[in-house]
């Protein structure tokens, strides 16, 4: 059927080859022909006069396709409702989260001034829209090693940095504590200072 908003109606207005009726209006020729080429000219439909029921009929047609598109107004309720149900979870999870940081001794500081002072760069930091949601990435680089924070706020997304390297500094310590105890070979770094020291 015409598009009223990108077309214009035909002066002539629409003719049906079946039963040679012409329709000026675009919802008459809708009712008659039908939304798309697949359905059946009313004519070939009903008996006798009854608009009426070709009217409910298409109402019908169109209310069935928008079910099997999934877009009714029931579908677009339920979308709705999961979107704010799943946002809301996400909302929830991210503050317990920053509480467990706050619990932890992290600090709720949105600058990395006290990451740059332990070697790390700040080599991304982007902020975002996700479903027109604010949200922020950080990517933090020392050497060979990288670390990222992504949340709602920069300061969540520096805390998320902050305990990966936490973590890495606990694991070095450990290989360390490990290596000194078993006698192993040095480390690469061990190696490459004791060769300058020479």
């Amino acid at each position: 059927m015409v598009d009223e908003d990108h077309y214009a109606a035909p002066a002539h207005g629409w003719t049906c080859f079946h039963c040679g009726e012409t329709f000026l209006s675009p919802g008459a020729a809708r009712d008659h022909f039908g939304a798309d080429q697949l359905q059946d000219p009313a004519c070939r439909i009903k008996a006798g006069e009854e608009q009426g029921l070709v009217r409910a009929l298409r109402r019908a047609e169109n209310e069935l396709e928008r079910y099997r598109c999934e877009d009714s107004d029931a579908d677009r309720a339920m979308a709705a409702l999961r979107s704010d149900h799943a946002q809301a979870l996400i909302t929830e999870e991210e503050k317990g989260y920053a509480r467990g940081l706050r619990d932890a001794g992290y600090q709720a500081e949105a600058s990395p001034e006290d990451l740059r002072a332990r070697g790390w760069t700040v080599a991304v930091h982007n902020d975002y829209r996700l479903d027109g949601v604010p949200h922020t990435f950080w990517l933090l680089t020392s050497g060979t090693r990288c670390v990222k924070g992504e949340a709602r706020s920069d300061a969540v997304a520096l805390n998320l940095c902050r305990a990966a390297i936490d973590k890495i500094d606990a694991d070095d310590c450990l290989k360390a504590a490990e290596l000194k105890q078993s006698n192993c070979p040095p480390t690469l770094e061990e190696a490459l200072k004791a060769r300058s020291e020479a």
